[in-house]
């Protein structure tokens, strides 16, 4: 679907991916629990899941970056 829409599927390995500040880089540990994403580095409060997609785009930009 993606290459029928002029898109390109990059594999992204989703390790720490919600644990990751995806402002500062650090690690904050959490249970499956919790939902909101708090960085005592960096001050930043947002939705884990979207930290988790924010980190994820970085990945797969990065990625295509080093491939290009």
């Amino acid at each position: 679907k993606a290459e029928e829409a002029g898109c390109k599927v990059v594999l992204v390995n989703p390790a720490h991916t919600t644990q990751m500040c995806s402002t500062c880089g650090a690690i904050v540990k959490k249970t499956l629990s919790d939902r909101v994403h708090t960085c005592s580095h960096c001050g930043l409060i947002m939705d884990r899941d979207l930290n988790a997609s924010r980190n994820i785009m970085r990945l797969g930009l990065q990625s295509l970056a080093n491939t290009a």
